[in-house]
């Protein structure tokens, strides 16, 4: 059990920071002001593809409905974004 919560934090942190890193690479490449919600939202798609990646060995039905519920949870991102334009 132990080794198993090793290698499931590892895949999700090792995935999860690509995907951050990813994210912010568009964001700087497309945009001259980055404000860093390209790694936000890099960070949300690589985690729900980490989750997925790490929760396969469990089942496949468990790694695919981890994977939509943490896209699901990424709706909070725009909402969050405009509360804070709203705020300013």
């Amino acid at each position: 059990m132990l080794v198993d919560g090793i290698i499931f934090g590892l895949i999700d942190n090792i995935v999860l920071i690509g995907g951050a890193y990813t994210g912010l690479s568009v964001e700087d490449k497309m945009f001259k002001n980055s404000t860093g919600l390209g790694a936000i939202v890099g960070g949300g798609f690589g985690n729900a593809v980490s989750d997925c990646l790490a929760g396969l060995p469990m089942s496949i039905t468990f790694g695919v409905a981890t994977a939509i519920g943490c896209l699901i949870a990424m709706v909070i991102i725009p909402i969050i974004e405009t509360y804070k334009k709203r705020r300013i």
